[in-house]
Formats: C-alpha cells, sequence, structure tokens
C-alpha cells in the first residue's frame, strides 16, 4: 500500500538527515527506492546545511549527490535543495564546504534550489518554515 501512495505522491522529498545512517539505510529497502523512481511527482533530496562530524567531513553538495547516484541511480531525483546563507557554525561542523549552485551539481541531471533554509538558532539545522516554503513551491498549482 505505501508503494502505492509514493508513486501517487505530488511530492516526494528525502532529507535532511545523515547521508550514511539515515537517508541511505532507508533507500536501502529495494520496494522505497522503486516507488521513488516510479513516482509521477517531484522527487527532491534536501542536502544538509553543514557537513557532519565523522560522516560526511569534507562533503560537498556534489559528494551527496554522487553518492546517492552511484548507489541508487542517477533517477533516482529531480532537485536537489542546498543551503545559500552560511552561518557562524560550532568549530567541528562545516557548512563552507557544502557549498555550491547549479554549476556545482552540473552533469547530475539534477535540478539544483539554493535557498536560505538554515536556522540561525541552530546553524546546523534547517528551519522547517523557510524549508517547507522552497518545497512547497515545487508541487504542482503551489509555487
Amino acid at each position: 500500500m505505501a508503494r502505492v501512495e509514493v508513486e501517487q505522491a505530488d511530492l516526494v522529498i528525502v532529507g535532511p538527515g545523515s547521508l550514511y545512517t539515515s537517508i541511505m539505510p532507508n533507500l536501502l529497502v529495494e520496494d522505497i527506492t522503486q516507488a521513488i523512481k516510479a513516482a509521477r511527482g517531484r522527487k527532491v533530496y534536501v542536502c544538509n546545511v553543514a557537513t557532519q562530524p565523522g560522516e560526511t567531513d569534507g562533503y560537498k553538495a556534489r559528494d551527496h549527490v554522487r553518492t546517492l547516484q552511484e548507489h541508487f541511480g542517477k533517477n533516482l531525483f529531480d532537485y536537489v535543495v542546498i543551503n545559500d546563507r552560511v552561518v557562524p557554525m560550532p568549530p567541528e561542523w562545516h557548512v563552507d564546504s557544502l557549498g555550491g549552485g547549479p554549476e556545482a551539481l552540473a552533469g547530475l541531471g539534477v535540478r539544483v534550489i539554493t535557498a536560505d533554509v538554515v536556522e540561525e538558532k541552530r546553524p546546523t539545522r534547517h528551519n522547517p518554515q523557510k524549508l517547507a516554503q522552497v518545497l512547497l513551491s515545487l508541487v504542482p498549482g503551489q509555487g
């Protein structure tokens, strides 16, 4: 039943979350990945606003997308949302290494949406309202 619901969704959102310990384990469930690929709606990957210590140190947004494509194929996501506002981070987190606009992901077959989606008071997290506005703009008839 859940597969049909994913396939009929207007918008499928994956992320934000830890790339290797939250995002990829869920996508390893074959029915989930197949349902996302078959979905009629837009498919969006929300990239983290900062690298995660011990997991994605030194990763750029391009590295997140390439890792997902290497494991699940190039046709999993139509869009990638990347934060474009740098705010001071705790020293163990690095926001500047995520960087990149459309040119940073050129050739990967995804459309890049850059927006200020960071939570100022908790700069390692997304601001739910800002992120919701970006995502709602991708729903047909909403944006």
